[in-house]
């Protein structure tokens, strides 16, 4: 049996809308179905920034898996109008939090809502992540992968953010070539296959600016599937 280990973010995880029947899949369920003798290991969590941690890729290469999807970056490379810990505030819904702690979170969730693009660019058009420390960590990932596995590692671009997106955290289409020009680089140098959706994927794939819908999961599994059979 030939083993598959994604790990990643969101991207992998959803569908937008939220599947409306039992043939809308994301692209890891498509490949389990199209691949013969197959087990798929999705690790992707949603809002995930590309990890450093050893013990965190040590859990991928304890799989021992014959192929390592990776489908990092969205998160990292857009924009952002607040610090990540503030997010984290913001969005967490702690049923311990008192009233007080409660008002405040609600205020900062107002503040933060209204004035998204104001505060992106009073940030400098920041991203929670910059692009060395992003190149640092993926390089790293690569890096213990090629030289604890034997599989083969496949890099998926980071989708165009939507007009709508690039809106409200303006400069986030500009972060995402950059970052995806960081993963192209390494993919070649560690002889990992890059896998490119920022032009291939129009807007109408990708309907909340960051996630694929039934279709565009079909498209992506069609690419990987056409890597995987070569």
């Amino acid at each position: 049996m030939k083993k598959f280990v994604i790990a990643g973010n969101s991207v992998a995880l959803r569908i937008r809308p939220p599947r409306q029947s039992e043939v809308d899949l994301t692209y890891a369920e498509m490949l389990e179905k199209n691949l013969p003798n197959t087990l798929i290991i999705n690790l992707a969590i949603g809002a995930k920034v590309m990890p450093h941690e050893t013990n965190w890729i040590d859990k991928m290469i304890g799989y021992h898996a014959d192929y390592y999807i990776l489908n990092y970056g969205i998160v990292d490379a857009c924009t952002r109008s607040v610090p990540r810990w503030m997010w984290n505030f913001i969005n967490n819904d702690n049923p311990h939090y008192g009233l007080i702690k409660k008002g405040i979170k609600y205020l900062c969730y107002r503040f933060e809502a209204t004035f998204r693009r104001i505060l992106t660019v009073i940030r400098g058009k920041r991203a929670w992540t910059s692009r060395s420390a992003f190149a640092y960590k993926y390089e790293k990932m690569l890096k213990l992968l090629q030289k604890d596995t034997s599989g083969k590692v496949i890099c998926i671009g980071i989708n165009r953010p939507s007009a709508r997106i690039e809106r409200s955290l303006p400069g986030s289409v500009r972060n995402v070539q950059r970052y995806n020009e960081v993963i192209r680089q390494l993919a070649n140098k560690y002889s990992a296959v890059y896998v490119e959706t920022f032009y291939d994927f129009d807007e109408l794939l990708i309907p909340d600016g960051i996630h694929f819908n039934a279709e565009g999961h079909r498209k992506l599994a069609t690419m990987l599937l056409d890597v995987i059979n070569q």
